[in-house]
C-alpha cells in the first residue's frame, strides 16, 4: 500500500526498521509522517480534523486519507480502536524523547543484535523549555534505552551482542517462542550490571563495542538504504564474521562479568 501527497515540514521525522538494523549499526533512516506536534506540554496528536483548523492542510489530507484505509481495512473494528489511538498506543510514540545516543535491538530475533543510533542534530533535535524536541522515533518493532554518555551507550550494545547472551536466550526460544522468538525482555533477567565508568571491564566492553561500530559503518558506506531484505541476513553475517575477533573478545569480557 502507498499514500502520495503534500505535507508540512512539521511533521515529517526520521525513523528505522528492524529490517535495516545490523549488529553494530543500521542502514540509512527513513522519513515518515507523523501527525504529531512539539507544544510547550510535549508532544500532542493532531487528528485530521484539528490539523485543518490549525491551518496544516497538507497533513489534513493526508491524514483523512489515511482514516478511509483505517475504516475500510478495519470495518467495525475501526469504531472502537482510531488511526490515532493505535499509533500512540499507551503513549509510546507522544511519550519519547531522544537523548544523546539510542540503543536499539529488534523484538524478533534468532540471534540477539543491537546498534548505538547518533544522527546528531538531526537526530536528537532542538531543547525546548519541557526537553528535547525527538526528530527521531523509534518504530514499534524495536526496544530502546537513551543515554547521554556514549561509553553507557556501547556498553549495552556490546551486551546485546556478545555470543554468551545469545546463548543464554536459546532456552526460552525453544520453551516459550516455538518458531517467533519474542524473548526480547528475557535480556534484561540477566545478571548484567549498570555500566561503572570505574569499572575497567565496562571501559573495555564501551570501547570495543565503539571500535566494532566504527568498522561497521565502513562496511555499509556502499549499501543502498533500499537493500531490506535482499540480502539482509548474509550482510549481518558478513558483519558477524568481520568482527569475530573483537565479538569474541568482548564475549570474554561479558563472561567474566557474568562469573564475577
Amino acid at each position: 500500500m502507498s499514500l502520495e501527497g503534500n505535507v508540512e515540514a512539521e511533521f515529517l521525522y526520521s525513523t528505522l526498521l528492524s529490517t535495516g538494523l545490523v549488529p553494530f549499526g543500521h542502514l540509512p533512516f527513513r522519513t515518515v509522517v507523523l501527525p504529531i506536534l512539539w507544544t510547550p506540554e510535549g508532544y500532542k496528536m493532531l487528528t485530521a480534523k484539528e490539523a485543518r483548523e490549525q491551518g496544516y492542510l497538507g497533513l489534513a489530507e493526508w491524514l483523512e486519507k489515511c482514516e478511509e484505509i483505517w475504516k475500510e481495512k478495519r470495518g467495525d473494528k475501526a469504531e472502537k480502536e482510531t488511526t490515532y489511538s493505535w499509533l500512540d498506543y499507551r503513549k509510546k510514540l507522544t511519550q519519547q524523547r531522544r537523548k544523546r545516543h539510542t540503543v536499539v535491538y529488534p523484538d524478533v530475533n534468532r540471534v540477539m543484535f543491537g546498534s548505538v543510533l547518533d544522527g546528531g542534530e538531526g537526530f536528537s533535535g532542538t531543547e525546548q523549555p519541557t526537553g528535547k524536541r525527538s526528530l527521531f522515533f523509534v518504530e514499534s518493532a524495536m526496544y530502546y534505552a537513551d543515554t547521554d554518555d556514549k561509553e553507557e551507550a556501547f556498553y549495552i550494545a556490546s551486551w546485546l551482542n556478545s555470543p554468551i547472551i545469545d546463548q543464554m536466550l536459546q532456552s526460552f526460544r525453544r520453551k516459550e517462542q516455538g518458531g517467533h522468538p519474542h524473548v526480547h525482555k528475557r535480556v534484561w533477567e540477566f545478571p548484567i550490571s549498570s555500566y561503572k565508568p570505574s569499572s575497567p571491564q565496562h571501559r573495555k566492553m564501551a570501547l570495543l563495542g565503539e571500535e566494532c561500530a566504527a568498522t561497521v559503518e565502513k562496511i555499509l558506506m556502499p549499501v543502498s538504504s533500499k537493500g531490506d531484505r535482499v540480502g539482509l541476513m548474509s550482510l549481518r553475517n558478513r558483519i558477524r564474521e568481520v568482527l569475530s575477533g573483537k565479538i569474541q573478545r568482548l564475549d570474554g569480557l561479558a563472561r567474566e562479568l557474568l562469573d564475577s
